[in-house]
């Protein structure tokens, strides 16, 4: 059963949120308490339990060939994307 996050929760999970996506990028810009503060009270925060997941790979199968060598590109790249063994992986089951 879904739970509702209550606001100061609700404000800590979009912060590490927040948190977890700019740490990687360059100029990262981290959640203003002030502003966050505004921004979690107009948003409704769930915590839904897990009981069953299947995990699939797809990495673009269903995208065209050349955008998925432009992915692959990008993942090889300097930058916060960078991420040579999702790319080589990616190259791998592309082949397949």
């Amino acid at each position: 059963m879904p739970e509702i996050l209550g606001t100061e929760e609700n404000l800590r999970v979009l912060t590490r949120l927040v948190e977890h996506f700019e740490r990687h990028v360059e100029d990262p810009q981290f959640l203003d308490p002030e502003w966050g503060a505004q921004l979690a009270r107009g948003t409704v925060g769930l915590r839904i339990p897990i009981a069953h997941f299947v995990c699939k790979i797809k990495l673009s199968h269903d995208k065209s060939v050349e955008n998925q060598r432009r992915v692959i590109a990008a993942l090889r790249a300097p930058g916060p994307y960078h991420d040579p063994a999702l790319a080589d992986e990616m190259q791998r089951s592309s082949t397949n």
